[in-house]
């Protein structure tokens, strides 16, 4: 098994293929996604100048678990919060941006368009998902609306040479929410795996591509039906640094997390993600959780904070 590829053009015609491959695989691969080269590699550029920065100016807007922005230190987090294995590295997390939010250096305001750039895609990408679901098309532009407060996050991260054999860069873990955009470096030294029919497979990138996966709040939302799953990033060159951009995308704040009445044939029944399950979008009060709960019940369990 490995990761199907689509063009975004014609992702809304293709939609067997699709569907497909958000039930068995869970990733895709999108090319003519429409981000300019020259902006990815201006925002990499421009995270490895924020990386290098000393440690007490990073530390100036260290992460705030109250609004899962800013900061984080090596092993702050912990994806895989059954391993004792520690994962190495840094990450800078945003909320949704706009041209009145403060940035820090060395960031140019090319991050605010990038930003919003990116959750324009999801949207796009989204649009295909509720078609091969024989939802409205816009069914999920409803509830992803960039103007209303949402765990939109986008996160720079570096995962620095390892000197200890001890250590990994990420444990096995599945996202959190609706769906994730992933770019990597042109000389990226690998390291991020998949696990497709019970191991782990490298991913690779061609030229030009975004990697797509769902996320454990998609999965449940579509009654288990699109899969969201494991990954992690290992370390085949501990000499190598390595940095990936990720734009996580949440619904709104408030959505309440109803499973949708889907009757496909391909239903997925026998799983959900090891780290989530129908009791979990629910309160100790029967009641649903809403977007917001669930992230923040999803951070607190990964993050170490003093």
């Amino acid at each position: 098994m490995s990761i199907p590829s689509f063009d975004l053009n014609t992702l809304l015609d293709n939609e067997k293929q699709l569907y497909d491959a958000l039930v068995n695989v869970g990733f895709i691969f999108i090319s003519n996604h429409g981000i300019p080269e020259t902006l990815i590699s201006k925002m990499f550029d421009e995270s490895r100048g924020f990386f290098d920065l000393p440690t007490e100016t990073k530390d100036k807007i260290r992460y705030n678990p109250s609004t899962n922005t800013g900061w984080l230190p090596a092993f702050v987090e912990q994806l895989n919060t059954q391993a004792t294995v520690k994962e190495f590295k840094e990450a800078l997390n945003f909320g949704k941006l706009n041209q009145e939010s403060e940035l820090p250096h060395p960031f140019s305001r090319d991050l605010v368009q990038f930003s919003q750039r990116l959750h324009d895609l999801c949207l796009k990408i989204l649009r295909g998902y509720a078609k091969c679901l024989g939802l409205p098309v816009v069914f999920f532009d409803l509830n992803h609306r960039y103007q209303e407060p949402s765990g939109d996050t986008l996160r720079f991260l570096s995962y620095p040479p390892i000197q200890n054999q001890s250590l990994t860069r990420a444990g096995g873990h599945s996202d959190y929410g609706s769906i994730t955009l992933l770019f990597t470096t042109r000389d990226d030294p690998g390291g991020l795996e998949v696990l497709l029919d019970d191991k782990f497979v490298p991913v690779k990138w061609q030229q030009g591509q975004i990697l797509v996966n769902t996320g454990d709040l998609l999965e449940f939302w579509t009654n288990n039906t699109f899969r969201s799953t494991v990954h992690r990033v290992t370390v085949p060159d501990p000499s190598r640094h390595r940095y990936s951009i990720a734009f996580f995308c949440h619904p709104e704040d408030d959505c309440q997390l109803h499973p949708l009445d889907i009757k496909h044939e391909q239903r997925q029944k026998e799983r959900l993600s090891e780290a989530y399950s129908n009791a979990a979008a629910l309160k100790l009060d029967g009641t649903p959780q809403t977007a917001k709960e669930h992230l923040q019940m999803r951070l607190k369990k990964s993050m170490t904070l003093s």
